[in-house]
C-alpha cells in the first residue's frame, strides 16, 4: 500500500498568479494614477462599476481623456491634475498604475508595497500584484491567456456626456452601509490563472444620495492630538470646510478639497452666512461634509449655532468632539488647571463678543482659575476690566500661551498687570490662551518663548512628526471597528 507520503507530494512552486475573485466590500477605496487614454477609462469604468472609490490623479500637462473628465464632474470619481503625493496614499486599499514610464511605475510599486497597499500596473503586469480584466459575460468575454496576460480592454465608443451612464456619487467614500453599493460577487476568469473583475451593469435612473455633514473638533494643534474618530471622517469626506485656526500641520495630511471660513473681525455674520450656502450646495448634491472645527467644536466654536441652523434645513448634524485648548493649552506650558491646595475650580470664557464687546467675565476667587479664549484682540481692556471691576489683584500670576502644542508653541508668563504688555512686546496676537490664576507656576516656572518647546517633558507632542508608518497605523485602527 502506497505511504502517506507518496501520495502527497511535495507542491511544485510554479509562480503563476493565484487565481482570485475579489469583492470590494472592505477594501474599495482605489488610488488611480493615469488619465489621458482610453484604456485608463475602461480600467477605471471597470473598478467604478465593481462600487470602488477612486481618486484619480493625472500629472499635471496630460490631458485628461473625455470620459474621466464627465465622470469626475458627476462626482463619480475624484481628479486631481498633479503629481502623486504622500497624501495621496493614507487611506488606499489597493493602487492602479494606468499610464507612465517603468521607471515612475517602479516608484510607486514600491511606495505601496511599503505602506502594504496591493498595486497594480496595466503597463507591465509582472511589476505588480494583481491584475485586472474585463469581464467574461456576452460581449465582453475574455479568451483564455498566458500567463502575464495583459489587461483585457473592454469596448469603447465615441460618446458625449449624456451617453455615460451616470452612477452614484462615490467620491471619497459611500456608506458604511453594503445594501447602498453595488459589491457583486465577482466571476474569476475562464483562465485558471487570473483573477477577474466583472462589473454590473451601472444603473440608469440611480437614487440620489443624501448628503451627511460632520462637525468635527480638529483638537488644540498637534496631529496626534486628533481624535481617531475625526481622522476617520476627515480622510473619507468629499468636502472639508475649516476655520483659520486649525492647525496647517495637521490641513497638510488630508487629501479632501479645503475650503477656508473668510472670517474677519467685522465680518463675522457675513462669513457664516457663506459657510452655511457652502455647506448646503454640497449636502443637496450628496456630498459628505466635514465642518471643521479648532479644539471642540461646543467650546466657543458656535458648534451649536451650526447644529440649530442645518436642522432647520432638514439637516442632522453629527458632532465628533474635539480636545479643548481650554484644558490643554494650560497643560502644555506645564500649567496645571486645578492644583490641590491652589486652585479647586476651573472657568473658560470668551475674551469678546462676537460684535467685539465685552462679555460678562467672572469675578476673582482665589481658588479659581480662569482660562480666556480668544482674548489676545481685547487684553488690555480684559485685564484693566479684571483689576478694576473684578477683584482681581494686579500681582496674580497670568500666563499666554500661543499655538499650544505646536512645534512653535511660545509662553508668555507675567501678572495680572503687566500680561498684556508682555504680549504687546512678543507680537502675539492670535492663536493663543490667557491663563490667570495662581496655578500658574504651582509646578514650577512655565515653558518660556525661549525654551525650545520640544524639550520640555509634558511636550512631547511637540517633537510629533507625521509619517507614512503613523498615517498606515491610523489606517487600520479606524477600520478595526465601526466608527
Amino acid at each position: 500500500m502506497e505511504s502517506s507520503e507518496g501520495r502527497f507530494p511535495p507542491v511544485p512552486l510554479t509562480a503563476a498568479p493565484l487565481p482570485l475573485s475579489f469583492r470590494l466590500t472592505n477594501r474599495n477605496n482605489i488610488l488611480f494614477i493615469g488619465a489621458s487614454t482610453v484604456q485608463s477609462a475602461q480600467i477605471a469604468r471597470t473598478f467604478l462599476a465593481s462600487g470602488a472609490v477612486l481618486t484619480v490623479v493625472s500629472p499635471a500637462g496630460s490631458t485628461v481623456c473625455e470620459e474621466l473628465t464627465v465622470r469626475a464632474k458627476r462626482g463619480e470619481l475624484g481628479l486631481l491634475e498633479r503629481a502623486v503625493r504622500d497624501a495621496d496614499y493614507h487611506l488606499k486599499d489597493l493602487c492602479v498604475v494606468a499610464e507612465g514610464s517603468r521607471q515612475e511605475a517602479a516608484r510607486i510599486v514600491e511606495e505601496c508595497r511599503n505602506r502594504r497597499i496591493w498595486v497594480s500596473v496595466a503597463f507591465a503586469p509582472e511589476m505588480g500584484d494583481f491584475e485586472v480584466r474585463g469581464g467574461s459575460s456576452d460581449k465582453h468575454s475574455v479568451d483564455d491567456v498566458s500567463v502575464p496576460p495583459s489587461i483585457a480592454t473592454l469596448p469603447h465608443h465615441q460618446q458625449k456626456e449624456e451617453d455615460y451612464p451616470p452612477s452614484p456619487p462615490r467620491t471619497p467614500s459611500p456608506s458604511n452601509n453594503p445594501k447602498s453599493r453595488p459589491f457583486p460577487t465577482l466571476p474569476t476568469s475562464s483562465s485558471s490563472a487570473v483573477a477577474a473583475l466583472s462589473p454590473p451593469p451601472i444603473p440608469s435612473n440611480p437614487t440620489p444620495r443624501r448628503g451627511a455633514l460632520y462637525l468635527v473638533g480638529a483638537g488644540p494643534g498637534s496631529p496626534d492630538l486628533l481624535t481617531l474618530r475625526a481622522f476617520h471622517h476627515l480622510s473619507t469626506a468629499d468636502l472639508i470646510i475649516s476655520d483659520r485656526l486649525v492647525s496647517p500641520s495637521l490641513l497638510a495630511l488630508l487629501p479632501t478639497p479645503i475650503r477656508f471660513a473668510r472670517k474677519v473681525c467685522g465680518r463675522a455674520r457675513e462669513a457664516q452666512d457663506e459657510i452655511y450656502a457652502w455647506i448646503l450646495e454640497a449636502l443637496q448634491s450628496g456630498q459628505k461634509v466635514v465642518r471643521l472645527k479648532g479644539g471642540d467644536p461646543f467650546v466657543f466654536g458656535r458648534g451649536g449655532e451650526e447644529v440649530v441652523e442645518f436642522r432647520k434645513l432638514g439637516y442632522e448634524a453629527v458632532v465628533v468632539p474635539g480636545i479643548s485648548s481650554s484644558l490643554t493649552a494650560p497643560l502644555s506650558a506645564g500649567i496645571p488647571v486645578t492644583h490641590r491646595g491652589v486652585a479647586d475650580q476651573v472657568v473658560i470664557a470668551t475674551g469678546r463678543r462676537e460684535d467685539g464687546s465685552a462679555p460678562t467675565y467672572p469675578r476673582y476667587h482665589s481658588k479659581r482659575t480662569a482660562v480666556f479664549l480668544m482674548a489676545m484682540g481685547c487684553v488690555d481692556r480684559l485685564v484693566a476690566t479684571l483689576v478694576d471691576e473684578l477683584g482681581y489683584p494686579a500681582s496674580l500670576p497670568a500666563a499666554v500661551v500661543e499655538k499650544a502644542t505646536c512645534a512653535d508653541q511660545r509662553v508668555v508668563v507675567g501678572t495680572v498687570g503687566d500680561i498684556a504688555k508682555r504680549v504687546s512686546e512678543e507680537g502675539i496676537t492670535s492663536h493663543a490662551t490667557l491663563v490667570v490664576g495662581n496655578v500658574v507656576g504651582a509646578l514650577g516656572e512655565p515653558v518660556h518663548q525661549d525654551h525650545q518647546h520640544i524639550d520640555h517633558p509634558i511636550n512631547e507632542a511637540g517633537a510629533f512628526k507625521v509619517d507614512s508608518l503613523w498615517m498606515d497605523i491610523m489606517h487600520r485602527i479606524v477600520n478595526a471597528r465601526p466608527l
